[in-house]
């Protein structure tokens, strides 16, 4: 499905969708780039057609079962895979034009999302030996383990992805002994922005008072994707992420 001339700069939206994994993608063109966007899982059980909690979704979170990569070097999550796979065809051609166009191709996702992202850009480069200019994951689950991270390092996707972490999102930490991809930013319990990886226990500690005393405990407030939106536009973040090329 495509439209066009519905926002300045854009040349042409498309939606991708693999009905037999449920995997979604919207792509957005310009003259100068193509962004790749995967769909997350919905938050919310409402009826709307594309918004609404969809079984196809829980089983890819759900089945973590251990599948060998694109190359075979490591294991990996099945359903993260088998979401990226179901659509790969679809992207394919998309990806082709814009490199033949020069243009520039950036990869974004949220949750699900987010992890399917991470196997498209591993499946671009073992296909077409490139890889996007950027890999930005918001609330990603770990689409693999360690041998998974070495590999996406020695490829060279790790330096080109930013990940956001939010305080209390229990996502991505989901995926047991997996291990996260690129560049952290975490959002502290006063939603500040810091640069690294680490456990963050006595913030994450904070946030959870914080929430208890507020009344408003909520173990998915902290991965809803407006909040991630929320926390990547405030003011008080601007110095931070304008250094990470944010905007």
């Amino acid at each position: 499905m495509e439209w066009a001339g519905k926002q300045p700069g854009v040349k042409a939206l498309h939606c991708l969708d693999a009905p037999e994994t449920g995997t979604q993608v919207s792509l957005i063109e310009t003259d100068r780039a193509l962004l790749v966007a995967p769909r997350g899982t919905p938050l919310t059980l409402a009826r709307t057609p594309g918004a609404a909690l969809q079984w196809k979704d829980l089983a890819n979170d759900l089945n973590a079962w251990p599948v060998r990569n694109y190359d075979g070097s490591a294991y990996v999550h099945a359903g993260f895979k088998k979401a990226a796979d179901g659509v790969w065809s679809q992207l394919q051609p998309y990806l082709e034009q814009a490199r033949a166009s020069h243009k520039a191709i950036h990869f974004a996702g949220h949750s699900l999302g987010a992890a399917v992202a991470i196997h498209l850009a591993d499946r671009m480069h073992h296909e077409m030996q490139s890889l996007p200019e950027t890999l930005t994951t918001l609330g990603a689950p770990d689409a693999g383990w360690s041998k998974e991270r070495r590999h996406l390092q020695e490829i060279g996707l790790e330096e080109r992805t930013l990940r956001f972490v939010n305080n209390l999102d229990p996502v991505p930490g989901a995926v047991p002994l997996g291990k996260p991809l690129g560049q952290t930013v975490y959002f502290d319990h006063r939603g500040e922005a810091r640069l690294g990886e680490g456990r963050r226990t006595l913030d994450r500690l904070q946030g959870l008072g914080q929430a208890i005393c507020r009344f408003d405990f909520n173990p998915l407030q902290d991965h809803l994707p407006l909040e991630y939106r929320r926390l990547i536009g405030k003011k008080a973040n601007a110095a931070v992420l304008d250094g990470l090329g944010v905007t």
